[in-house]
């Protein structure tokens, strides 16, 4: 080229993105523990799956990889989450976000995540029956109250 030609453009900030994968849902762990056994289980090889793990409540990056890849791969998200107040507070925030978040962020989440795991309804009916002894409950506390409440 001549010396004086400009530059050429920059390539876009963001470039489309394709992605391709055998998976037929996107699975997203509350703990690291759980994720580490499902790993070791090889559970995606079985449930052809793309496993995630915030190790608690996700950072934004976590929440944007699972949101792009879902939008990406039109896989549907499944959360697994304990059945208490924490649990149920990070499914929401893949699916709501944080305070933190910026308007502009808010097109990075996965907001048809769904639960999977035990309802309260169900723990409760197999309490019922015998089915789950009274040991395996714990009594919410009032900073657990305060979370559902908000």
């Amino acid at each position: 080229p001549f010396p004086l030609d400009p530059p050429p453009p920059p390539p876009p900030l963001h470039p489309p993105r394709t992605y391709e994968s055998d998976a037929k849902f996107i699975l997203v762990a509350e703990s690291e523990a759980v994720y580490a056994r499902l790993s070791e289980d090889r559970f995606f090889d079985r449930h052809p799956c793309i496993l995630v793990t915030g190790r608690g409540v996700p950072d934004l990056a976590t929440r944007g990889c699972v949101s792009s890849l879902a939008r990406g791969l039109g896989l549907p998200v499944l959360g697994l989450a304990d059945c208490n107040p924490y649990g149920l507070g990070v499914l929401e925030a893949y699916r709501k976000g944080g305070t933190e978040m910026s308007v502009r962020d808010r097109g990075g989440l996965a907001s048809d995540v769904r639960w999977l795991g035990l309802r309260p309804s169900q723990a409760r009916a197999m309490k019922e029956g015998g089915k789950l002894p009274e040991s395996v409950f714990q009594r919410m506390t009032e900073r657990d109250v305060a979370k559902v409440e908000r």
